[in-house]
């Protein structure tokens, strides 16, 4: 199949298409794209730049259009989410073992899968104890979802830090006992 996907292009550092031919190879799925989240990994890597040009996206979500040899434990036209090779597409490629099914009534939703997992797998790691004090700094989507998940009654003082006033307010609703804004404190 003909794929026409997204690029961070290098010289000058700007977003670019380029095409390629994509099959599924053995264990591989071939994803209709319908959305794609960008990683903070995407930005950096188009604010530092890199020596060359690379596909980009890889938070996506889409339904499986075809199945490379051997590929088991999805099936055509079912949706997924997973990690793919260029998620700024109309079509791409994934490892079975990195796409994941998921209900049709979450595909809206289905690009925040990944970094919701991101925030969890970092809140389970911090291992906050009760009466604990923590700190989440930035509060962005993930710091958000951060304070969301941190916020109900075990951590004692839950201190929500970014430059943003209408940030901070979020936090505070998602349950932030303390805002800190750096640029006026």
């Amino acid at each position: 199949m003909h794929a026409t996907y997204a690029v961070l292009e290098t010289q000058p550092r700007a977003i670019g298409l380029r095409e390629r031919e994509i099959e599924p190879r053995a264990g591989e799925a071939l994803v209709r794209v319908r959305a794609c989240g960008i990683c903070r990994g995407d930005i950096g890597e188009f604010v530092n730049g890199r020596e060359t040009a690379t596909a980009f996206g890889h938070e996506a979500v889409g339904q499986v259009a075809a199945l490379g040899h051997g590929a088991g434990g999805l099936r055509v036209g079912e949706w997924v989410v997973g990690n793919l090779d260029m998620g700024f597409a109309a079509y791409a490629v994934g490892a079975t073992d990195w796409l994941f099914p998921i209900p049709e009534a979450l595909v809206p939703y289905g690009g925040l899968v990944e970094p919701i997992k991101c925030v969890t797998t970092t809140v389970r790691a911090i291992a906050a104890d009760y009466g604990d004090t923590v700190a989440v700094v930035g509060c962005g989507f993930m710091g958000l979802a951060a304070v969301a998940d941190l916020a109900g009654g075990y951590v004692r003082d839950l201190i929500a830090v970014d430059a943003s006033e209408p940030r901070l307010k979020l936090a505070r609703a998602f349950g932030a006992t303390v805002t800190l804004n750096p640029a006026s404190c």
